[in-house]
């Protein structure tokens, strides 16, 4: 179907490969279908007078999340050259602002890579429309559901392919990381980093060596300019720092939320699928529970008391083995992520640090 509207309607896109930004006309794009919605939720920690909370007390939470319904449609869709293009439709006045944010942390990428688009297209009325080079929407966290190799017996004939499973999943962890360094020498803080923010360029294990991860999803992000001035204000006060310590702080939120997006993808990742397809095996807990392991059990205790409650696990001893490489250096990379939720790490700890120093991200974590 050709896409009709009765408003003016703003189309831009972000493609890869030195296009850059551009504005299309509506006539120009044919909607062909819908692939899927974004919708996005609300994280609060929380803070007690008087000391550490009871994490057995229902009335003392860590934290809360309150999700939003959907608030992004997304299109499979053709421009006028026959190219195939992903086309994202912002709906309401919240998520408006959303694709407007978006729009200008891309604009500022634009800049940064050394274009000055000419984007002086008016006032913007009706739905906010964005058109991205269409990419498969593979999501890191979606390759715990590509088939692996059975426990048991029938693994050891698969020629490999468990150990190419492991190494899949290290490339991914050192390609996130390096595609969050990249966004931070930008100047740029994503600001809502998960699983689902992170598109790999393969499913395929035994392709791992030209496995590429690219962050999407910047309507949460944020420059320095693009701050207001009440959020800078209360990240000073967090921080204890002057203007210029602000964007390492939000770059610290990003590393944490990698941490645990890493943590998920190895413990999911590496489950083995029972011969025969039976169960006996306990799935890895969710994002939401591993922080309440992580934080409020093992009291941010990643690489010791975490580690040694997953090694008790049935079904997780392949998880386990991989972070013990380097003689635990897969554990102490993500302790030192998950440990970036304390403003004291501003300015000891960046992404780009933990990529030059970490061994176990090295190719076969030597």
């Amino acid at each position: 179907m050709h896409l009709h509207t009765a408003t003016k309607l703003l189309y831009l896109a972000f493609l890869s490969g030195g296009d850059g930004l551009r504005v299309f006309r509506p006539s120009s794009i044919t909607i062909r279908r819908q692939v899927g919605q974004l919708g996005f939720a609300t994280e609060t920690e929380w803070q007690y007078a008087g000391g550490k909370r009871n994490p057995l007390d229902p009335s003392q939470p860590s934290r809360t999340v309150e999700a939003s319904g959907a608030s992004v449609r997304l299109f499979e869709a053709r421009l006028a050259d026959g190219s195939r293009s992903l086309l994202k439709e912002f709906l309401g006045a919240e998520a408006r602002a959303i694709g407007e944010r978006e729009l200008a942390v891309y604009r500022h990428l634009e800049e940064e890579a050394g274009g000055a688009p000419d984007l002086s297209v008016g006032t913007l009325c009706g739905r906010l429309w964005l058109i991205f080079r269409w990419v498969p929407l593979r999501t890191i966290g979606g390759f715990a559901r590509v088939e692996q190799p059975p426990a048991g017996l029938a693994g050891l004939f698969d020629w490999g392919a468990a150990q190419a499973r492991r190494e899949w999943v290290r490339t991914a962890s050192r390609e996130s990381l390096r595609a969050l360094a990249a966004l931070h020498a930008a100047g740029v803080a994503h600001r809502s980093l998960g699983s689902s923010s992170l598109l790999v360029s393969t499913y395929e294990q035994r392709e791992a060596a030209r496995l590429r991860v690219t962050l999407v999803d910047l309507g949460f992000a944020a420059t320095p300019a693009l701050l207001s001035a009440e959020e800078i204000a209360a990240a000073m006060r967090q921080a204890g720092c002057g203007p210029t310590g602000v964007l390492p702080l939000l770059t610290l939120y990003d590393l944490h939320g990698l941490g645990y997006v890493l943590l998920e993808l190895v413990l999911s990742a590496l489950v083995p699928r029972p011969a025969g397809g039976g169960g006996g095996v306990r799935p890895p807990p969710e994002l939401q529970q591993l922080k309440r392991l992580v934080e409020d059990v093992f009291s941010d205790d990643v690489a010791r008391g975490f580690r040694d409650y997953c090694a008790e696990e049935p079904g997780w001893e392949a998880a386990v083995a991989l972070l013990d490489e380097g003689g635990g250096a897969g554990w102490d990379l993500l302790q030192s992520l998950v440990d970036c939720h304390t403003p004291a790490a501003a300015g000891s700890v960046s992404a780009q640090s933990l990529l030059d120093s970490s061994v176990w991200l090295r190719p076969g974590g030597r």
